[in-house]
């Protein structure tokens, strides 16, 4: 199945509540890479979140967080380097640099982390499928870090990429993915449509992360940090 949806190329955060199946495709039991969905529901690894009668689709999930971080660790290493029985760890290692405030390591992990995404010889006419896989990456770091500490990812155009609060701090990060911007392109996004003002009753301090891509090196190229 994992294979099935890294072939697909298929957005991995929108198997977080947002696959929309008809009765028909739910009923599909052919495994196939063009249609892994209805497999994963058929497995138990998603299930019904709800019916929207007016055009008759189903809504599908993951059932419950055992099942969701499970599966997305199983996911991390179809997109990058990290050996199967090492995700747990690794992820681990995020978590102590993010509480103990060590963003340089935190950022030389994910650095890492991203430099053994399986490249697949996309053409410049497929960067968005290049694009993609790095998205996916960087996804699933927040997402199974989110275990630990409390996580906020929107991965959507126009919004900060991730927010991560810690007991004293909240950070902020932003990536500017393949010709789309450097670091300090990155940070100053953050700055410029005030993603931090929502966060400042906390009392927290606030770290600002900018990250920008290199498509030479094929990972991130370098990162800038501000605190407010």
């Amino acid at each position: 199945l994992v294979k099935y949806l890294k072939e697909a190329h298929y957005y991995i955060p929108d198997l977080d509540g947002n696959v929309e199946l008809n009765e028909s495709g739910l009923e599909t039991y052919r495994a196939a890479a063009e249609d892994a969905l209805p497999i994963l529901f058929q497995a138990g690894y998603l299930t019904i979140k709800e019916y929207i009668s007016d055009v008759r689709l189903y809504r599908l999930g993951f059932p419950n967080d055992e099942v969701r971080y499970g599966f997305l660790e199983n996911l991390l290493p179809a997109y990058s380097a990290i050996p199967l029985t090492q995700g747990g760890a690794w992820v681990a290692r995020f978590v102590q640099d993010i509480r103990g405030g060590k963003v340089d390591s935190f950022m030389e992990r994910m650095q890492s982390l991203i430099a053994g995404i399986p490249y697949d010889n996309f053409t410049e006419e497929n960067l968005r499928l290049r694009e993609q896989n790095y998205q996916a990456a960087v996804y699933l770091v927040f997402k199974l870090i989110g275990q630990f500490v409390q996580t906020e990812e929107y991965c959507s155009t126009g919004r900060i990429d991730c927010v991560v609060y810690t007991a004293e701090c909240v950070y902020l990060f932003e990536f500017k993915l393949t010709g789309n911007g450097s670091a300090e392109d990155a940070l100053n996004q953050i700055k410029e449509k005030h993603y931090a003002e929502k966060y400042l009753v906390d009392g927290k301090k606030i770290v600002l992360i900018g990250a920008g891509f290199d498509e030479v090196t094929r990972t991130i190229r370098d990162w800038k940090v501000e605190q407010l």
